[in-house]
């Protein structure tokens, strides 16, 4: 199924050439696993969180189609194609984020390097660690 995504003021259309049936309640309004979300590496959680999820949480807002905020989302089925795939085609296109939504270079190549690796599980103490160390860190100063 070929998909192409077109941008309106703040709202994202997907269109298609088979009928794509977008069910904006499927998963959104499911509770979030903490233990889902830990699993995603610091640097790319943070960009997540920072960026995507303005827009991409549970539920979603601003028009956005789905959340963004563990994993398991990450990995999901929608429209036939696996999020994975579709943020990557997204941020690779540079068509996401959208508009006033900024996202840095480094911050598109760290997400990025997460999902074309296949979107790996981190130890869900991982960050944790770093926020003790940053924690630490700030404590000397």
């Amino acid at each position: 199924m070929m998909l192409a995504l077109y941008v309106g003021v703040g709202v994202a259309c997907i269109t298609s050439r088979e009928a794509l049936v977008l069910d904006p309640n499927a998963d959104a309004a499911a509770p979030l696993r903490r233990d889902d979300a830990d699993e995603i590496p610091c640097d790319a959680r943070r960009v997540l969180e920072t960026i995507c999820q303005q827009c991409h949480t549970r539920p979603p807002a601003n028009g956005a189609p789905f959340p963004l905020q563990t994993r398991s989302d990450v990995l999901a089925s929608y429209g036939g194609m696996v999020l994975r795939d579709l943020m990557i085609e997204q941020l690779t296109a540079r068509r996401m984020p959208l508009a006033p939504v900024t996202i840095a270079d480094d911050e598109r190549r760290t997400l990025l390097a997460w999902l074309r690796a296949g979107a790996p599980a981190d130890p869900p103490s991982a960050c944790a660690r770093d926020a003790a160390v940053d924690s630490e860190a700030g404590g000397d100063q």
